[in-house]
């Protein structure tokens, strides 16, 4: 990282992943070409985890295709229009990504994911929609290669 100043801990790397809205996931599709989407990661036992249609996707595809992924998010962003700059705080991972096959780890994962974007849900109802929900989602995992954050105010370790 060129700017060392702005580098973070792995730590604050992390919470910036857990409390940016959303992500863009990066991946290579089956014609060698870039390919970026938005998905709402939850981190879960050191992994991310992002749910998608069960199949025929371009993520999916390209997600069989070639597992390597990077992920990029932002949790603060604020434009500095005085300093010709932004204050931010972002993070990127470098991973592995497979389908998530074991139903309990799943299952795990998408209540993991409603826990995260819908922390006042009814646990019953949450439930009942995943069990209904299940056959109609793939849950995929990110393992974490590697993981970077930067700053333009990071916290003093």
């Amino acid at each position: 990282m060129r700017r060392r100043d702005r580098q973070t801990s792995r730590q604050e790397a992390l919470e910036i992943l857990t409390a940016a809205p959303w992500a863009v996931l990066s991946v290579v599709d089956q014609k060698g070409r870039p390919y970026s989407t938005p998905v709402s990661p939850a981190l879960m036992n050191g992994a991310l985890y992002f749910h998608s249609a069960v199949e025929g996707g371009a993520r999916s595809c390209a997600l069989e295709a070639c597992p390597e992924v990077s992920l990029c998010a932002v949790s603060r962003c604020e434009v500095l229009p005085d300093r010709y700059g932004l204050n931010f705080a972002s993070a990127v991972v470098q991973g592995r990504c497979t389908r998530v096959s074991d139903e309990s780890e799943a299952k795990a994962a998408l209540q993991a994911i409603t826990d995260r974007y819908d922390p006042q849900a009814d646990p019953g109802k949450t439930k009942e929609v995943i069990e209904q929900g299940f056959e109609k989602a793939a849950v995929w995992r990110i393992d974490i290669v590697e993981v970077s954050g930067k700053s333009r105010q990071p916290r003093k370790n």
